[in-house]
């Protein structure tokens, strides 16, 4: 994949896009080979120049019709674009070269889309029986990049075991993705740390360090490593998107918003950023422009989002901010119809009627929750949240001590550890508080956070609490 890019990157590339370019712009056939308008083209995909790249595509297929090249990438642009296998099938029926390598990880591409990846992996299994030894390596690396590439981590590392060279960069690439795809973020950071002392100019190194950080919860770190990725690349999009996720989860909401915004002007195409500008201005309690945000993003996302159930979510919360709970509740119901996970949603709604004091409404949300979670005691856990951030702390207290006394739950330690404080019972503050922060000091920092200086690392706020309140 590495060296794909630097070949982007190269006066040989800049060379053959240049003659392509110019014989667009005068409206005559460039002959170059089918391989060079596949890279053309896969180099417009990779900056978000989609109408572009479509159009060398299909400037390749009236000079070389039957080219496997640009016929497998047509197909895949059926299936990353518009997610449908079938068109996929019609361009790869054309493919004139069935016995190439490519025509037969475009197959096993579909089968993946197709949500059939234990036939993909058959069917490689058994073309690679007659596979030259020479190609074995490299064709090896190629088919646990495509599992890779579509998620598929468990398959992608049974064919990396296959692999003998375990030095190469390309190898240890995909290593590392596939670690972090498995959760097995340690072993992967490890991994993205020996690439960057092998190359410390690559940006796709950083920017995959600083993805495994995240999810070990190493924010600071994480955006460290995205910060030099962007010094090398000043307009990574995802490095970009990394230091904002990053601020986000750390709580600083409005430096946070200004790295989403810097997101929307790289990919302008994309709901995330425009989404999570909306949760940041939320945050920030600037609702209206919250809105504008959330709707835009609802307009720009495609059909098939995954994002969609939580924008229609997130517009149900601004809407409701705004006072506007006619409009919350037609937002969930949409959202409802988009993922169908009723029961959550119902906590919702009841959290809203709460908020506007309609306590009977909110009683019968409630009710039908639990019921249709089958008393589950995430959804119990949720009504008790739902009844705290709508201002019912003696409901929400009461709620998390019966969760407690009577199931396993072992979390909202921070929820229950305020209900306590401001109910005065000191003794069941400082016994929650010591709880939240061992169990989780991110949560503790978010909603404790108020109770202590600014800064103040959570593993002090027992000591601190101890000091401080319990003369109150």
């Amino acid at each position: 994949m590495k060296g794909k890019y630097d070949y982007y990157k190269s006066d040989e590339f800049l060379a053959i896009l240049k003659e392509y370019e110019d014989c667009e712009k005068r409206n005559v056939p460039c002959i170059i080979s089918s391989e060079d308008y596949a890279d053309i083209a896969e180099y417009y995909d990779n900056n978000n120049l989609t109408e572009q790249a479509l159009r060398a595509i299909d400037a390749a297929l009236d000079i070389y019709p039957g080219e496997i090249y640009p016929l497998a990438l047509r197909a895949r642009f059926a299936l990353v674009h518009n997610h449908n296998p079938q068109e996929a099938r019609f361009y790869a029926n054309q493919i004139e070269d069935k016995g190439n390598m490519e025509y037969h990880y475009l197959m096993a591409e579909i089968f993946i889309a197709e949500k059939q990846t234990e036939k993909a992996d058959s069917y490689l299994e058994k073309v690679f029986e007659d596979i030259d030894e020479d190609e074995l390596e490299e064709s090896t690396l190629d088919v646990a990049s495509l599992f890779t590439d579509y998620e598929q981590y468990e398959t992608s590392w049974k064919w990396l075991q296959k692999i003998d060279e375990r030095d190469d960069e390309e190898y240890l690439l995909l290593l590392g993705r596939t670690l972090e795809g498995l959760g097995r973020n340690e072993e992967s950071e490890k991994v993205f740390n020996k690439l960057i002392d092998i190359d410390a100019f690559s940006s796709d190194y950083w920017d995959c360090l600083a993805a495994t950080q995240y999810n070990q919860h190493k924010f600071n770190e994480s955006i460290s490593s995205s910060e030099y990725s962007i010094a090398l690349n000043p307009d990574n999009d995802e490095a970009t998107l990394n230091i904002a996720n990053g601020l986000y989860s750390l709580g600083n909401y409005a430096e946070a918003l200004s790295y989403y915004e810097r997101y929307n002007k790289l990919r302008p195409d994309d709901e995330y950023g425009e989404l999570f500008c909306g949760i940041c201005l939320i945050n920030l309690d600037r609702n209206e422009e919250a809105l504008e945000h959330l709707l835009r993003a609802e307009k720009i996302a495609p059909p098939y989002s995954n994002n969609l159930p939580d924008i229609c979510q997130e517009i149900a919360f601004a809407k409701d901010k705004t006072g506007d709970l006619e409009g919350a509740l037609a937002s969930l119901d949409k959202a409802a119809q988009l993922n169908g996970n009723h029961a959550e949603l119902l906590v919702l709604k009841g959290q809203f009627y709460l908020e506007h004091d309609q306590t009977e409404e909110a009683q019968l949300c409630f009710n039908n929750a639990i019921r249709e979670s089958n008393s589950a005691p995430d959804i119990f856990y949720r009504i008790a949240v739902a009844a705290y951030e709508a201002g019912y702390v003696h409901m929400a207290g009461e709620m998390l001590d019966i969760l407690y006394k009577n199931t396993n739950w072992n979390k909202g330690y921070s929820y229950m550890a305020v209900c306590q404080f401001l109910g005065n019972n000191m003794d069941r503050f400082y016994e929650y508080l010591q709880k939240a922060v061992e169990q989780d000091a991110r949560e503790a920092k978010l909603i404790l956070g108020y109770m202590f200086p600014e800064g103040m690392d959570p593993s002090d706020y027992y000591q601190y609490a101890i000091s401080n309140y319990s003369m109150l």
